[in-house]
């Protein structure tokens, strides 16, 4: 799925392991109001797509498992057990990832060519990053990486934190929703 592009799986792997760093602890209660567990059913779900992307294949079946107990009886014990054999997946690649990403050393910066630093974004650039963005195509995250630079200049900060935040968090349809509304209130 990543070609030859090793940074992209490390960079979607350092995520994965980071940002469901939550799930990997036990589940000391379960959820009880509708609110907790559309969240919790939210965060399986999430995680399921993502780890079945950069491949960890039983992090992405047991996150589908807990979303399924989460669907069918969320106070039911099957949910506290999914979670558990979720957690110690999670437990298991966060370990095994460490070790496999200090193998790797440290990741290469790698700096748009200087005649793209800082140049003015064209409306070709633009509808690619949007059309990568809208067919969830991880290589909308290098297209985003090149144009970042004329990005930044081009959006007030926070609009540009906001859209990276969308990008990096491989929300691609937000990410596009939002780059338009940019593009279309004049940036």
């Amino acid at each position: 799925m990543f070609g030859d592009d090793l940074e992209l799986f490390r960079n979607l792997l350092e995520r994965l392991v980071r940002n469901f760093a939550d799930l990997a602890l036990p589940l000391t209660r379960l959820p009880e109001d509708p609110e907790s567990v559309a969240v919790l059913r939210g965060r399986a779900h999430k995680l399921k797509g993502s780890s079945g992307m950069i491949g960890a294949a039983n992090v992405s079946r047991l996150a589908g498992a807990l979303e399924e107990a989460l669907n069918e009886n969320p106070a039911a014990t099957g949910v506290r057990e999914s979670a558990a054999r979720l957690a110690a997946a999670l437990t298991t690649l966060g370990r095994e990832a460490r070790v496999y990403l200090q193998d790797l050393g440290p990741p290469v910066a790698t700096a748009p060519p200087a005649a793209e630093r800082g140049a003015r974004i064209g409306t070709e650039d633009l509808a690619e990053l949007c059309r990568l963005l809208d067919m969830h195509d991880l290589s909308a995250m290098e297209k985003f990486a090149a144009l970042s630079p004329s990005l930044r200049q081009g959006f007030a900060p926070a609009a540009f934190d906001r859209l990276a935040r969308f990008v990096e968090e491989l929300e691609f349809g937000r990410a596009a929703q939002f780059l338009r509304s940019l593009e279309q209130s004049g940036r």
